[in-house]
């Protein structure tokens, strides 16, 4: 089960429920639960109203489980609910931020026709994350690939360690962005940056992220969560609900297409694909990690 770690001077551990959505996202949480490995950890500090949210399954360069997937649903929606909550880290234990999709997982859903389920559970997910009422901030340490590197593109901003690196390699596998990546990496960069990152399936250091503007800022890599914890305090020294009210005014601003609209296509895109055979998941050829 997740973990939820609630700070406020003394940390106090709990194991929470999953909760119940509606009858469908019942059915397919159920389904992805029984793919374990791993776990999300939430750390909430009331204190300084930041969050954490961890990626723990080291063991597998933090890659997605299915359960991993259930918990992330449910830690994006506690701190949505969380009132004076300002921002929100996500980092991964170890070495890397995330593998993409963990393929005990991955392999399953492909060939029992559930991609288009697991791909609308997490276009759900990300866009929750998307709209959260708060500062949102992925730490982008060692690497990010596929789904990992997809959800480096969820959060309002990314800080790379100077030898972090993320690599959308979907194209190389046979398959597209099943995650919403393809939507929230053009509205980032644009169509064409955007593109060629998908296209080119090349590897994009810091200093690469800087100049695509893709990275808000790089930081060391020994300590690097102490000085993306001290990057967002200064950005969330504000009163939450200003905090919250200009993130609402920006989002709006930059919403050029409806993001769902556009999310729903991407879906729709990606199941007949990843489901159809024809992705190296289903050949067994091992691509992601040779870059």
């Amino acid at each position: 089960m997740m973990r939820i770690v609630c700070g406020c001077g003394k940390i106090l551990s709990r194991y929470v429920q999953i909760r119940k959505f509606s009858s469908a996202n019942t059915h397919i949480s159920d389904t992805l639960s029984q793919f374990t490995g791993g776990e999300i950890i939430l750390n909430k500090d009331e204190d300084t109203g930041i969050a954490h949210i961890i990626l723990n399954q080291p063991q597998r360069k933090n890659a997605f489980s299915g359960k991993m997937m259930v918990e992330l649903r449910s830690a994006v929606e506690e701190v949505s609910g969380w009132s004076e909550g300002k921002g929100l880290l996500i980092y991964g234990r170890g070495s890397d931020l995330c593998a993409g999709g963990d393929l005990n997982t991955m392999k399953p859903l492909a060939h029992n026709k559930l991609g288009a389920a697991m791909s609308n559970y997490m276009h759900h997910t990300l866009l929750k994350l998307v709209q959260l009422p708060m500062l949102t901030c992925c730490v982008v340490h060692g690497r990010a690939l596929g789904g990992g590197a997809e959800l480096t593109a969820a959060t309002d901003f990314r800080l790379f360690t100077s030898s972090a690196s993320v690599t959308f390699v979907q194209a190389r596998m046979g398959v597209v962005s099943g995650w919403g990546g393809g939507t929230l990496l053009a509205r980032l960069l644009g169509y064409s940056r955007a593109l060629d990152v998908f296209m080119s399936c090349d590897k994009i250091t810091a200093g690469d992220a800087q100049r695509l503007g893709f990275s808000n800022a790089t930081i060391s890599d020994d300590k690097y969560l102490e000085e993306s914890e001290e990057w967002l305090k200064y950005r969330t020294r504000h009163p939450h609900k200003i905090i919250r009210e200009f993130k609402n005014i920006l989002l709006t601003a930059s919403d050029n297409k409806d993001l769902q609209e556009s999310l729903r296509s991407e879906r729709e895109i990606f199941a007949p694909i990843f489901e159809g055979g024809t992705s190296l998941l289903a050949t067994g050829t091992k691509v992601k990690h040779n870059t």
